[in-house]
């Protein structure tokens, strides 16, 4: 299950409730709920086991800010490690993964620039949602011009990422990731999102 990685053990586990009533009161909680803010969304659906016609019942509350954030010529997300480090100036990445400080950092982006997302999210539900992977559909986004004018701004602080950001193969070939590609992302403009 790779739970060291993930910040729960088994021993917290063994006492807990069952994997099918956590599932249950989760997928209850996104019925219920008016918008679903996450990032990856796929991935955390996919380790609470749900059906794809489970998560494409929930589809159009999920906003991913992971993709409607990303300024990505190639239309890849781009990780909330980064987002948070350039924008909220917090490093959320240490030894063990915590869901909180994943949950309270996608909050805290959102609060960024709330009305600005809901426009790109409600911009690419009219367009229609597009198969994403594993037979689950999500929404497609034209690359943030913003986010890429506040990395090009941010990126003249600092050159590279850190390198505890970066996952264990790059750190063992210490190898440096700019913070801004013109090659990888889109042209910057300057824009409603809050620049830190």
């Amino acid at each position: 299950m790779g739970t060291e990685f993930h910040g729960i053990t088994k021993d917290e586990m063994k006492f807990g409730d069952s994997l099918n009533f956590i599932r249950y009161q989760v997928y209850n909680l996104c019925k219920e709920a008016d918008v679903i803010l996450t990032v990856a969304p796929e991935g955390d659906f996919d380790s609470l086991c749900y059906l794809a016609s489970d998560y494409n019942n929930i589809r159009h509350k999920v906003i991913d800010l992971g993709l409607l954030l990303s300024p990505r010529k190639d239309g890849n997300p781009i990780a909330l490690k980064y987002l948070s480090y350039s924008l909220l100036q917090t490093n959320i990445q240490s030894e063990v993964h915590s869901s909180l400080s994943d949950c309270l950092a996608t909050l805290k982006l959102f609060h960024l620039a709330p009305n600005f997302i809901m426009k790109r999210f409600q911009d690419a539900r009219k367009r229609g949602s597009v198969a994403r992977r594993k037979n689950l559909f999500g929404y497609l986004y034209e690359p943030c011009k913003e986010i890429s004018y506040s990395l090009k701004t941010f990126s003249s602080q600092r050159e590279y990422w850190p390198l505890e950001l970066l996952n264990i193969h790059e750190r063992r070939k210490k190898k440096r990731k700019r913070i801004f590609s013109e090659i990888e992302f889109v042209e910057p403009v300057n824009g409603r999102f809050i620049v830190p």
